[in-house]
């Protein structure tokens, strides 16, 4: 579980950046005048929450799971646009 949050927070938010200014270049290149949807990409996760049988998943490790979630630097980000302009800021 912490190891797939590690990679949310430690990967994911440098890469993302340059991503969505890659995304603009490439349309504003090959598509000039189009512009990328502000929300074209959206994360969420099932980290700790796989109730479908798994035998590891219980009860506590999903309320850790949720703990964890709530505590991290990407929940305060939920629900802001990946655009440049918010991924800069």
């Amino acid at each position: 579980m912490r190891t797939g949050l590690y990679f949310v927070e430690e990967v994911f938010w440098d890469a993302l950046p340059r991503i969505c200014l890659e995304l603009e270049a490439a349309v504003a290149e090959h598509y000039p005048g189009l512009v990328p949807p502000a929300r074209w990409l959206t994360l969420a996760s099932w980290i700790g929450g796989d109730r479908d049988g798994n035998p590891s998943v219980v009860t506590p490790v999903t309320a850790e799971t949720l703990r964890l979630h709530r505590g991290s630097p990407s929940s305060s980000i939920a629900g802001r646009s990946t655009s440049s302009a918010g991924a800069s800021a």
